[in-house]
């Protein structure tokens, strides 16, 4: 599996956002993400930038044990599939061809995870096959280490449409949806830019 596809798009300030909800695991104060302006924190100097991608490594660490719990969970091989953030621009989802097909994908999924997830549970990880025709999404539950799957297929006999209330008739369905105990892994917590100078 490529681990890295689309990790370029994840940052500490995506992970502490997702969905615009608070959905995502990580565990740090506001002065660590916001300058006393309350402005979105942007690295500038060397010590910046190094506690930044030291931030991005612990994030990439803490979601891949969680997903890896529910590879194991759901005995999924993922060697014929690539990892996306939720936070991915369609277009860069290579497998598949379409970016409308993109988009329809990411929306099936948050869609599919929207009722199940909660506050402070582990980001989901969309997950595409080679062609672009099958993809799941995963994500782990914090306060009892549950892990969500759910499996979506495009079916390319049916053409996307919105109806006269706005909803969306989508190109990707839900085949199957399964939870399962899994390991409780501890929410993540990383060091503030002070801590992380001095430690240097």
């Amino acid at each position: 599996m490529k681990h890295l596809k689309g990790l370029g798009m994840i940052s500490f300030f995506a992970v502490v956002l997702v969905f615009g909800a608070g959905y995502g695991n990580t565990i740090a104060n506001s002065s660590d993400s916001q300058n006393s302006n309350g402005k979105e924190f942007i690295a500038i100097t060397k010590e910046e930038k190094a506690w930044s991608d030291y931030v991005d490594k612990e994030i990439e660490t803490k979601m891949f044990e969680a997903f890896n719990d529910a590879f194991k969970s759901f005995n999924v091989n993922t060697n014929d599939y690539s990892y996306y953030s939720l936070h991915e621009a369609p277009k860069n989802i290579k497998e598949i061809k379409s970016s409308k097909d993109a988009f329809l994908l990411k929306r099936a999924a948050i869609d599919a995870v929207t009722n199940d997830i909660k506050s402070g549970d582990f980001m989901p990880g969309l997950f595409v096959n080679k062609d672009g025709t099958i993809a799941f999404i995963t994500f782990k539950e914090l306060e009892t280490g549950k892990n969500h799957i759910y499996w979506l297929k495009l079916n390319t006999d049916k053409q996307a449409s919105i109806n006269s209330e706005g909803e969306i008739s989508n190109v990707w369905e839900i085949t199957s949806a399964e939870k399962k105990d899994g390991e409780k892994i501890e929410a993540l917590k990383v060091k503030s830019l002070e801590e992380f100078i001095s430690q240097q």
